[in-house]
């Protein structure tokens, strides 16, 4: 069945529910508000009441894969893309990703240029990354504390040399 229409409006009511999603619009600085928290998290409503849904796509930026956790995905990456970048892979359900994000991701995403969800006010950054920490992903290993012994703080910007 083929929906025509504004994509952002049309997954906010989607009656149909899904087992898999092939997630490609364009890139997170081209079109944000398709890799925005809210649209991820009407598009999480989307997977059928009590069976998991599987989400596949290109993007491994930091933002995305954080924004792909706020909205309640479990995340982890996926298959080797050209470049040596990794897809991502995301789940409603942990026990389906073979390669899940470890807390040592925490770690890199606070040093990445770029950590920040599309469209994210700087007001909301203190709660994105306690949201991130708290996030129930990190439950499945072990240990608390980030690789460096701190615990995830504000992004720190890599100096160009």
């Amino acid at each position: 069945q083929l929906r025509t229409g504004d994509f952002t409006a049309l997954v906010q009511d989607e009656p149909v529910r899904a087992d898999v999603v092939f997630f490609d619009p364009y890139s997170p600085r081209s079109n944000p508000e398709m890799w925005s928290v809210p649209l991820l998290e009407n598009l999480y409503r989307c997977h059928r009441p009590g069976l998991p849904m599987r989400l596949a796509t290109y993007s491994s930026a930091f933002g995305v894969r954080a924004a792909l956790l706020l909205a309640g995905f479990y995340v982890g990456d996926g298959p080797l893309l050209a470049g040596m970048r990794r897809a991502t892979l995301a789940a409603t359900d942990f026990s389906l990703l073979r390669e899940p994000l470890e807390r040592a991701w925490l770690g890199r995403w606070r040093r990445d240029r770029e950590p920040w969800p599309p469209l994210t006010a700087p007001q909301d950054h203190r709660r994105i990354r306690e949201a991130l920490l708290a996030h129930p992903q990190w439950n499945h290993f072990d240990g608390g504390a980030l690789p460096d012994g701190n615990e995830a703080g504000p992004p720190k910007r890599r100096r160009r040399g």
